[in-house]
């Protein structure tokens, strides 16, 4: 089964108090840009029980779905 980094961003944003209790989601996939040009995206973006922001950023690895060769 192939799970993409979209279903996990959902599945966590919906589920961020295995991450932390007390976090509340803001946004996922928030935008970034600048003045130069260039921007990003943040996967999750979240406030944590003080009002901190929480950036989340997910790294999947494809070789971690490949099965071991011995």
């Amino acid at each position: 089964m192939t799970i993409n980094e979209n279903l996990i961003r959902d599945k966590l944003a919906n589920n961020l108090e295995v991450l932390e209790e007390g976090l509340t989601l803001v946004e996922t996939e928030l935008q970034l840009s600048n003045d130069f040009g260039s921007g990003g995206r943040i996967d999750i973006l979240a406030k944590d029980e003080f009002g901190q922001y929480v950036v989340i950023e997910l790294k999947k690895n494809d070789q971690a779905e490949s099965p071991l060769v011995h």
